[in-house]
Formats: C-alpha cells, sequence, structure tokens
C-alpha cells in the first residue's frame, strides 16, 4: 500500500552538522549535543589517506559515543549496481526505510562507515535522509487523523543456528517482546517463524514526538526475513479516506528527501527512531561498501 519510488532522482544536500573525527574523539560532547536535537551528523577524518581497518577502527569508538548495546555489526558488501543480482534491492534501488524497524529488535543508533567509494563522476546512487519528525509534521490532520488508527502487521521468520538431526517438527515457541505472536521454531532448517504487529506511528524514545519512521515504504521482496507486510487500519475509516492519506504520506515523503553524498572514510550517525534512509538509482557501475553498527540503546 506505502511501497515507494522514487519519482525523482533530483533532490537537495542534507544539511546535517559535520565534524572532525579529532574533534569529536577529544571531545564528544558538541557532536552528542547535535545528535540528540537533529537527529544525524556526519564524522570525517582529515586524513585522506584513512584506510579499511583505520576506519573500521575509528567507526567502533565513534558508534560507541552515541549508542549503547551492540545489536549486530553487518558488512554492506561492495555491489556493481551493472549487475542486478549483486545489488540490495533488485531494482538499483534502496526505498526510504529505518533499519531493521520490521523487528522487536528495532535499533535506536547506527553507525555507518564508507569503506571504499568510486571516484567517478556523475556516478549517482545517493544515500537519502528522511527525518521523520519533520514528515508527520507536515502532514494534514486529516491524514494525521488516519495514521493514528493504523498498525503494521509482518510475517516474519529468522535464522538461527540449524540442528539437521533434529526431528522435522515444528514446535510451538515464544518471544519475550511486546507485539510478538504465533511464534513456531523449525530447529532442523534453522527457522524462527512468528508475527509481529506494531502501530504505523511512534513516539520518539527522547523527545516523545510523534514519528514516521518504519518499514512501510520499502518493496518488502527486498528484505528477505519478511515473508509479508500488512497496513492495517480501523474500520471506522472508508476507503477513500485511506487513499487519500496514503498519497498525501507519499507526496510529503517525497518533498522531505535529502541526499548524502559520500567520501571514502565518512561516518554517518542516525537516529533509527527519528530518520529513515535509502539509497538513489545509480549509474556509470558505482561501487560502495559500507559498514554499518547497530545500537539497541540511546547512550545518555
Amino acid at each position: 500500500m506505502f511501497t515507494f519510488n522514487y519519482p525523482s532522482d533530483q533532490y537537495p544536500s542534507s544539511n546535517i552538522c559535520i565534524f572532525t573525527l579529532d574533534n569529536v574523539i577529544d571531545n564528544p560532547s558538541p557532536a552528542r549535543d547535535c545528535f540528540i536535537n537533529t537527529g544525524a551528523l556526519l564524522i570525517r577524518p582529515r586524513l585522506t589517506t584513512f584506510g579499511p581497518e583505520d576506519i573500521t577502527t575509528a567507526l567502533s569508538n565513534v558508534g560507541a559515543l552515541f549508542g549503547r548495546r551492540i545489536v549486530r555489526d553487518a558488512y554492506r558488501r561492495s555491489a556493481s549496481f551493472r549487475k542486478k543480482g549483486l545489488n540490495v534491492d533488485p531494482d538499483f534501488v534502496h526505498r526510504p526505510h529505518a533499519e531493521a524497524s520490521f523487528s522487536p529488535v528495532h535499533p535506536a543508533v547506527l553507525a555507518f562507515a564508507c569503506i571504499h567509494q568510486s571516484d567517478e563522476d556523475d556516478i549517482g546512487g545517493l544515500t537519502t535522509l528522511i527525518d521523520g519528525t519533520n514528515l508527520w509534521d507536515q502532514t494534514s490532520s486529516t491524514t494525521k487523523h488516519c495514521l493514528l488508527k493504523a498498525n503494521l502487521e509482518y510475517k516474519l521468520r529468522i535464522q538461527v543456528k540449524p540442528r539437521p538431526a533434529s526431528s522435522n517438527t515444528i514446535r510451538p515457541w515464544f518471544l519475550h517482546e511486546i507485539g510478538v505472536r504465533d511464534t513456531f521454531l523449525d530447529m532442523k532448517n534453522g527457522h524462527l517463524t512468528f508475527t509481529y504487529s506494531k502501530p504505523f506511528l511512534h513516539y520518539h524514545h527522547l523527545s516523545r514526538e510523534i514519528v514516521i519512521a518504519n518499514h512501510a515504504f520499502i518493496d518488502v521482496n527486498t528484505e528477505e526475513q519478511i515473508l509479508s507486510r500488512s497496513c492495517l487500519f480501523e474500520d471506522s475509516l472508508t476507503p477513500e479516506e485511506i487513499s487519500a492519506a496514503v498519497r498525501e504520506t507519499m507526496t510529503t515523503l517525497d518533498s522531505n528527501i535529502k541526499v548524502l553524498s559520500w567520501r571514502q572514510g565518512d561516518m554517518l550517525v542516525l537516529d533509527n527512531m527519528r530518520y529513515m534512509h535509502g539509497r538513489l538509482p545509480a549509474v556509470n557501475g558505482l561501487k560502495r561498501s559500507l559498514k554499518i553498527l547497530q545500537y539497541k540503546a540511546f547512550l545518555l
């Protein structure tokens, strides 16, 4: 219903604050204050000769200044956008989303590092950033009324360590997470399946403002853990009201997109409870390698 397609490849540049790495390490308070207030900042090393190991070490140090309880360490592989099979998305874009927001383990803080970036000009593939607080603020009261009555429901299949010697019996299981039901464990094939429901909107953990930052806008075929996704509205709303709210949300989303151009060594710290991110189409065989650290909670 909400699956988003970029209507353009031309968006204004992001005006997020830029800090030098040395200054952040020596005195993190200004960067932390900026992050709490704005939800995003870019940290750039002074040296242009930073290698992959230096960048990886710096990312760990930087991420620990903003988040705690690390969720996972994922390496975004170098992918040629000319080779469809290597791309993150099958259609050469990455639609706006809050990382892993379809899961009960929804990270609060993301820390990205650009390990490698192509030098070619006009390569496209810019990273998109959307402030979910602004997105909510700029929707009409009629659309707000509808979105407050919407819920997202995901059917998920998560990989776990398989035990081939186990019997083929799929047994009921449990997860101590709000919104989770119908949980089943298949140890032989290494699958945990469950249904997860959550509101379309949420209050930000720190500001207590309402935010639109979820997984409603991405193509579910690009997330292997999502078997299906539904957006459910209360019966009190008419189909016409729902359609109008979806259209306005999409239009407002498009008007709030800003883009970020990477340099090798750049580190982006993002409030994943407030911001959505994505990627525009690329040309001329863009190659970019990003590393991402995810933190379950804010470091206050």
